[in-house]
């Protein structure tokens, strides 16, 4: 008796089929967090991009000569503002790689690949 509810959870009881249409379930379900995710995390990175781009831009249109600005309080505010902007950018590169290293396993692989999942 102790057996047979132990193994109730148990894939013994399942026929390939239902094993293979389970695992194939799961993996979706996998696969369509992880891309969330990767979007996500590629929509961020892509938002924190285009502010370092603006900011840089700006900086580079209303000082052009950069020698003539260089001690103005105003100059330094701007480029540290840069700075942080592209400390951003490169944060969200970053989550932007793992999340594309989490959900690169999942990718569907190609009918001819050999391995077993």
């Amino acid at each position: 008796m102790s057996v047979t509810v132990a193994l109730s959870g148990c894939d013994l009881f399942k026929s390939e089929a239902e094993i293979k249409t389970e695992k194939i379930a799961r993996l979706d379900r996998i696969w369509e967090e992880k891309s969330r995710k990767f979007r996500e995390a590629q929509a961020k990175r892509n938002e924190a991009e285009r502010k370092r781009d603006e900011l840089k831009a700006q900086l580079d249109k209303e000082y052009s000569s950069v020698l003539d600005y260089i001690d103005t309080e105003e100059f330094t505010k701007r480029c540290n503002e840069a700075i942080e902007a592209n400390e951003e950018a490169d944060k969200a590169f970053g989550e932007s790689c793992k999340a594309w290293d989490k959900l690169s396993p999942y990718l569907p692989q190609h009918e001819f690949d050999t391995r077993n999942y």
